[in-house]
């Protein structure tokens, strides 16, 4: 990492006479801004981290304005991604020396979680050109928006609509006629480094990711010579992709995540309907069940948990369309989801017993050791401050689960999915700090 006292730098004098501005008779260290969002992050000798996010307006071109984020103060306030922005100090100098727009005096919950400077130029102000919070981007950055964006429409790829989407500012060559419709859950986890453009579809309860990789329409452009278009992974404690579909008819590869989708959500509804006990126990179960069977159905109809998440994910969109009229007409699709929750999800690998045990303890699994207040075996509660190495589970006042991993703040509706968050996040330290588990 680069200590900014070894990089070049120049005097005001020498900064102003090659056309950029000067503040103070110190040191200066000109950047040129590249067009699109570009973010400078910088930190101080005792770790204090600020941050300083340009971005483009409506057009993928020279920023339009300057999001500015002080990282260290300790607070947070929620933010549009049902995760936590930091809060900190702030105030303007204006005429005379006073301090105007001054956030110091302000509640904790009312303190900016971003400060905006608007790079206007003179001909715009109060201009039809003038950007504004609504045509903000807030595709690469939104884990970082502010909750004062919270009225602002996302589509798929997190891009207010005019704002390239994440994937497109990623691969600026990928003809955007060619992309197929992304759903609006799924989330745009492109990056210039990889093969093709890529989104989130899901989650499974240990947090396990599945993505999809949408290549090139056209063949020539794959990085990977007869690689298929459309590529549905799972990845695995490791990281590693592990192959569910792949091909380039766009109405399989949908369906096969549409399939996994259902999969997800059915197995971690199961997860909230049952003791931490009872999911061990079922899962634990179903390694040596009779085919065709699920040891779920010991505790609960897991029936009835199916049809209550198939009309939330998927069924009432269909029936509102007129495609189907009830659950039986979509029975090909949900069994079809029911049997990968069973392989997948619902029955426990190696990983998997470690993840029930330390969900039902916390205190007896290598390398996860629990440091703080731990919960009672089988208990359903969440007690606060439930910390853990690297992280911890709160609660916040409205009964929501904060999920923190070092610097990252998330926030969940259920115990499950907050615990898979964080023992996603175990997984990867465990294996960067020890090496893979015995």
């Amino acid at each position: 990492m680069a200590d900014i006292r070894d990089l070049p730098v120049m005097t005001k004098a020498d900064a102003v006479s090659i056309g950029f501005a000067g503040f103070n008779d110190v040191p200066h260290k000109p950047i040129d801004i590249p067009d699109g969002e570009f973010t400078i992050t910088a930190k101080t000798s005792d770790g204090r981290r600020v941050t300083f996010c340009f971005l483009p307006g409506k057009d993928y071109g020279p920023a339009e304005f300057v999001d500015i984020q002080y990282h260290d103060a300790g607070t947070a306030i929620p933010n549009t991604d049902g995760e936590h922005s930091p809060t900190f100090n702030a105030f303007g100098i204006g005429r005379g020396g006073r301090h105007i727009l001054d956030a110091r005096s302000l509640p904790l919950e009312d303190r900016p979680s971003i400060l905006v400077l608007m790079l206007d130029q003179p001909s715009d102000h109060d201009g039809p050109n003038r950007p504004n919070a609504h045509e903000r981007p807030v595709g690469a950055m939104s884990h970082q928006t502010s909750s004062v964006l919270a009225e602002c429409p996302t589509v798929a790829g997190s891009a207010t609509p005019g704002a390239k989407p994440l994937w497109a500012a990623h691969f600026p060559d990928f003809p955007p006629a060619a992309m197929p419709p992304i759903p609006g859950n799924w989330i745009d986890k492109s990056w210039r480094n990889d093969a093709a453009p890529s989104f989130k579809v899901c989650t499974g309860p240990m947090g396990e990711p599945v993505e999809m990789w949408i290549d090139y329409l056209d063949p020539a452009m794959r990085e990977i010579d007869g690689a298929p278009r459309f590529a549905l992974y799972r990845r695995d404690t490791e990281d590693d992709l592990v192959p569910i579909y792949s091909g380039d008819d766009q109405a399989e590869a949908m369906e096969h995540a549409n399939r996994e989708t259902l999969a997800c959500a059915f197995a971690k509804a199961v997860a909230q309907a049952l003791t931490c006990g009872e999911w061990q126990a079922m899962r634990l179960a179903n390694r040596t069940i009779m085919p065709g069977a699920c040891a779920s159905h010991d505790y609960i109809d897991a029936n009835v948990v199916m049809h209550d998440v198939w009309l939330s994910s998927r069924g009432n969109t269909l029936i509102a369309q007129g495609k189907i009229r009830d659950i039986g007409d979509d029975l090909d699709h949900v069994n079809a989801a029911w049997s990968i929750a069973k392989a997948h999800y619902l029955t426990a690998t190696s990983e998997g017993e470690r993840f029930d045990a330390w969900r039902c303890g916390g205190r007896d699994i290598p390398h996860l050791l629990a440091t703080g207040a731990g919960m009672e075996p089988g208990s359903q509660a969440v007690h606060r401050h439930r910390i853990y190495e690297p992280g911890s589970i709160d609660l916040d006042g409205n009964g929501r689960l904060i999920v923190t991993v070092g610097s990252d703040t998330r926030t969940f509706k259920t115990r499950i999915e907050a615990e898979g968050h964080l023992w996603r996040a175990y997984a990867s330290f465990e294996f960067e700090h020890h090496g893979a588990a015995s």
